[in-house]
């Protein structure tokens, strides 16, 4: 039997996350189902190899505190990513994804 879900809201905008040198490589936004957060993350993917969409004229440490890598491995390990999941934004592709999220980190 179906369950109802309460109706997603979703943020108009993602706002930039990633380094000061190239910020839109990651970019987050919060969405609300029923009373529960979720955190939407974005990560800029090259839709050609379909690896991170790092930018030429950035040096690679620069991403280094951001473990873009690590995320993108996780993902991969839950489903394959492949161009049918890549949305369009603000002139790149992105691989999009939602968890929950807890203000304290507790719960």
């Amino acid at each position: 039997m179906p369950v109802s879900l309460p109706e997603p809201r979703w943020p108009a905008e993602l706002e930039e996350e990633g380094p000061p040198d190239d910020p839109t490589i990651l970019l987050s936004g919060a969405a609300e189902i029923g009373q529960a957060t979720h955190r939407i993350l974005a990560m800029r993917i090259n839709p050609g190899t379909l690896a991170i969409d790092y930018r030429q004229d950035v040096d690679e440490d620069v991403y280094e505190d951001y473990q873009l890598e690590e995320m993108l491995d996780e993902l991969t390990f839950m489903d394959d990513i492949d161009k049918s999941v890549l949305v369009q934004m603000g002139g790149g592709h992105y691989v999009v994804w939602m968890m929950p999220f807890s203000e304290t980190g507790l719960d």
